[in-house]
């Protein structure tokens, strides 16, 4: 009769000892650190505007000479330079402003890393006699690029009570 306790005994702790290693039982949390991808506008320098004369004449001042001109077309021109390592496309939104009234226009531009260019607007038609140029504002609008970054996660696992206390514990 005592061989069978000790038989049933060692079962037991056979069964005591692989439910210790094997059996996953106790949940521990970690912290792994992931990629994802996100989207950030390209870096750009705004080198200033300008208002640029685009040639073309219209109409006459009847009040005094008949051959002087008096109107013109102009554009403003915004030079932008890409300070960003990749190229991307540059949008500038132009709204101009003339007696009370103002349109809005937009214009693009694919700039190379390092590379400057220069954004003009549709044309706008100026008055000369009277020294009036219509205001505008801009704003640029910097394309996107996708760039990969790093965060960390918590995660959790089940882990045997033995890897428990060996390792977190």
């Amino acid at each position: 009769m005592g061989k069978k306790i000790g038989i049933a005994v060692g079962v037991i702790i056979l069964v005591a000892a692989l439910v210790v290693c094997l059996v996953p039982l106790k949940t521990v949390a970690y912290t792994v650190v992931v990629d994802y991808q996100d989207t950030e506008p390209l870096s750009y320098k705004d080198m200033g505007a300008e208002i640029v004369s685009t040639g073309t004449v219209y109409g006459y001042d009847s009040s005094t000479d008949r051959n002087r001109i008096f109107g013109w077309t102009y554009a403003y021109a915004v030079e932008l330079k890409n300070t960003d390592e990749i190229a991307g496309t540059f949008t500038v939104q132009f709204e101009h402003i003339s007696g009370g009234a103002s349109f809005v226009d937009s214009q693009s531009i694919y700039l190379e890393p390092g590379e400057e260019g220069k954004v003009l607007s549709d044309n706008v038609r100026g008055c000369r006699v009277y020294e009036q140029i219509p205001g505008a504002k801009y704003e640029v609008i910097p394309g996107a690029k996708t760039v990969t970054k790093q965060r960390p996660e918590t995660r959790y696992k089940e882990v045997t009570l033995l890897d428990y206390f060996l390792h977190y514990y």
